[in-house]
């Protein structure tokens, strides 16, 4: 199963909204919904689940758009 989600976040992830300075925002829970209405799951059980993983994912996406300051 924990295979089924990791696709889940990465087909959904390209719908995750992109901030005005190219900050990246969590998948949002309307496309989540429908995704899950497809494939006959819990919408609020898939949303925790991608949501954390993007717990990890945001935070170091954000780390990697830093310029680097060692140049």
């Amino acid at each position: 199963m924990a295979v089924w989600y990791f696709d889940a976040w990465q087909k959904l992830s390209s719908v995750r909204p992109l901030g005005a300075f190219g900050g990246a925002g969590r998948i949002p829970f309307d496309v989540i919904d429908v995704y899950a209405d497809r494939h006959g799951v819990d919408a609020d059980q898939l949303s925790r689940m991608l949501w954390a993983m993007d717990e990890v994912y945001l935070p170091w996406l954000s780390e990697q758009q830093k310029p680097d300051k060692d140049k």
